[in-house]
């Protein structure tokens, strides 16, 4: 009786541990399926093409490329492509840019496409450095020449020396991994002198800095030179730029980038968000002196209506009824004034730059653009007490 007793216990106790351990596998199973299922998940797959048609001169520009890598990075996005044209980047958001890459949770990968001129500014190259990798179309030079003409928008009270140590700083490090001179940092931001490089031979060549012999010079191509008033002219072409490592290689279109990124692996990139971050500026210019015009128009019409002049010889309820009619002819405009105004702030909010661009009512001379913003703010405040002066007269005639 013990002996089948104990048997049957120990068959009893295998039969509860084979249930257990099925269970388990089972469990493994499920959630190894829930991990290896065919829905890859809301970004497997995913690369967010952000192209950047114009010149990048303004902080809603950065912010829209901002918050792509932002989202992408969130949704575990393979990676973000930026395909830059245009021909400047504002300094200051150069540097917010390139730190912002640094700091991506998904990698980065930048496309010079160039525009109709096929060639993109010092700037656009200098990101092209700053990715994670980066390809230039064959036909596309970097080319510039000057400060770019976009640097008045940037805010008055910015650290400059700041921004350029920190832009330095981070395409030293860039530079570095990716094998390159870092004398190139130098050469992008700030050159104290011509920068020269040997002729591409074997796909190589090296950044050549200072004065050269007259028979060394006819094997060298001129890259950059500093500018007697400040800034730089420098043209690199693509086969320049891809010997001296400060980008990865040619790519046709932004496609052939991407694939190019995934080392092939199509898997990685079953579907592609495309985002367009457009400049605006110049529509937000027109909007503006467009609503500062409706504001003016309106402040005239309110002027004009509380101006009117009542009839002579009314009786006291005539007299009190000419005023309270004069007042409600007045609020139509002062309402419609006031508009303009809070869409004119509210336009300005949005796009800072507007306030650094010159006023419609100023005039055509040397120095006036630095003045621009105080402009722009004069004759919105004026406009602003204006109408409410005008609104306080009406109200008090009702």
């Amino acid at each position: 009786m013990d002996d089948g007793a104990s048997m049957s216990e120990k068959s009893i106790r295998s039969k509860a541990l084979a249930v257990l351990v099925l269970g388990a596998l089972a469990l493994v199973a499920v959630l190894g399926g829930a991990g290896t299922s065919r829905d890859p998940g809301p970004g497997r797959g995913l690369v967010v093409h952000v192209r950047v048609a114009d010149d990048i001169e303004t902080t809603a520009m950065a912010e829209g490329i901002e918050e792509a890598i932002r989202v992408a990075g969130g949704e575990h996005a393979a990676g973000v492509l930026l395909e830059l044209s245009g021909n400047a980047v504002r300094s200051d958001l150069a540097w917010r840019l390139g730190s912002s890459m640094d700091e991506a949770d998904v990698p980065v990968w930048v496309f010079l496409a160039g525009g109709g001129d096929n060639e993109v500014g010092a700037g656009q190259l200098e990101l092209a450095v700053r990715a994670d990798a980066a390809w230039m179309a064959g036909a596309v030079a970097a080319a510039w020449e000057g400060p770019a003409a976009c640097e008045p928008l940037a805010p008055a009270d910015l650290d400059g020396e700041r921004v350029l140590r920190e832009r330095y700083s981070g395409l030293w490090v860039a530079l570095q991994r990716r094998g390159a001179d870092e004398q190139a940092a130098n050469a992008l931001l700030r050159p104290s002198g011509t920068i020269r490089a040997t002729r591409v031979l074997g796909g190589s060549s090296r950044l050549v800095v200072g004065p050269v012999a007259p028979q060394d010079a006819e094997v060298m191509v001129t890259l950059i030179e500093p500018l007697a008033g400040g800034g730089s002219a420098g043209r690199v072409d693509c086969e320049m730029a891809i010997a001296l490592k400060l980008v990865d290689g040619e790519a046709r279109h932004a496609r052939d980038a991407i694939r190019q990124a995934l080392a092939g692996d199509v898997d990685r990139a079953r579907r592609t968000r495309r985002i367009t971050i457009e400049n605006g500026l110049a529509d937000a210019l027109d909007r503006g002196r467009a609503l500062l015009g409706s504001a003016r128009a309106a402040e005239a019409g309110a002027a004009a209506a509380l101006r009117r002049r009542l009839g002579s010889g009314l009786g006291d309820a005539a007299y009190r009824r000419a005023r309270v009619e004069r007042a409600r002819r007045a609020l139509g405009p002062i309402a419609e004034g006031e508009a303009a105004v809070r869409a004119l702030e509210e336009l300005a909010r949005r796009t800072p730059e507007l306030l650094r661009t010159r006023a419609p009512d100023q005039a055509d001379l040397p120095g006036v653009e630095a003045d621009a913003g105080d402009a722009w703010r004069r004759a919105i405040e004026s406009l602003r007490r204006s109408l409410a002066d005008a609104r306080a007269r009406a109200e008090a005639d009702l």
